[in-house]
């Protein structure tokens, strides 16, 4: 059996958010993204913002949205006090123009 070595050196966790976007709000939801990163990076232990256009063969606008997070107590808090208005927000803004996929990632390694 092989074993693999894991190397935390950071309690800083990556929360990703997977959307696909309707053709037709993709600028307006752009515009909208860029003003909802900003804010989110002001959220107590949320450090960095990056979002990335997923290149694949599928014809979906797809963005991908990785937040840098200082710790898990950081991430329970927001989403004990703030994410539920957050994506109200958001659902009432856009519908069902969006679908979102959440996931929590940790650090093993980097080089």
């Amino acid at each position: 059996m092989n074993h693999i070595h894991i190397n935390i050196k950071s309690t800083a966790l990556i929360y990703e958010v997977n959307l696909e976007v309707k053709e037709n709000i993709k600028n307006e939801f752009l515009d909208w993204l860029q003003t909802h990163m900003k804010s989110m990076i002001s959220v107590p232990g949320f450090q960095s913002a990056n979002a990335f256009d997923v290149l694949d063969d599928d014809p979906i606008f797809k963005i991908r949205v990785q937040y840098k997070v200082d710790s898990l107590k950081s991430l329970n808090h927001y989403f004990a006090h703030k994410a539920k208005n957050v994506r109200q927000e958001m659902i009432l803004k856009f519908g069902d123009k969006i679908q979102t996929e959440r996931r929590i990632l940790r650090p093993i390694e980097s080089f």
